[in-house]
C-alpha cells in the first residue's frame, strides 16, 4: 500500500476580491490540508519541509496535517517537494528536531 507524500507551494486567488494568498499545501493519498503564509515562502525546499512543521506546532493545529506528519515518519518514507523528492535520510532529522522531540516532552 503506498501513500506518497507531497507538499507544494501554491498561490490560491480569491475570485471575489481578486486577493492573492501563498499557501504551502500538504497532502497524501487520504488526506489534505494547507497553511497559509503571510511573507515569502522559504527558498529552500528542505526549509519550506521545516516551517510547515513549526507552524502547525506552533499557530496551528489541523488534524489531517498532523496525521500526514506522523504516518510520514512512522512510514520512513520520502516526500515530494514541489516535483522533487527527497529520500527519508534527508528529511528524518528534521522531523525528529521539529516534530517527533516535541511530541516526546
Amino acid at each position: 500500500m503506498s501513500n506518497r507524500v507531497s507538499l507544494e507551494r501554491r498561490e490560491v486567488k480569491r475570485v471575489k476580491t481578486g486577493v492573492v494568498s501563498k499557501e504551502a499545501y500538504l497532502f497524501d493519498d487520504y488526506a489534505c490540508d494547507s497553511i497559509a503564509f503571510e511573507h515569502n515562502f522559504p527558498d529552500s525546499d528542505l526549509d519550506l519541509f521545516r516551517d510547515v512543521i513549526i507552524a502547525q506546532k506552533t499557530d496551528f493545529n489541523f488534524p489531517q496535517i498532523e496525521e500526514i506528519l506522523d504516518s510520514l515518519y512512522e512510514s520512513e518514507k520520502g516526500i515530494d517537494i514541489d516535483d522533487t523528492f527527497y529520500e527519508w535520510k534527508e528529511i528524518k532529522p528534521i522531523l525528529e528536531e521539529y516534530w517527533i522531540k516535541e511530541e516526546a516532552t
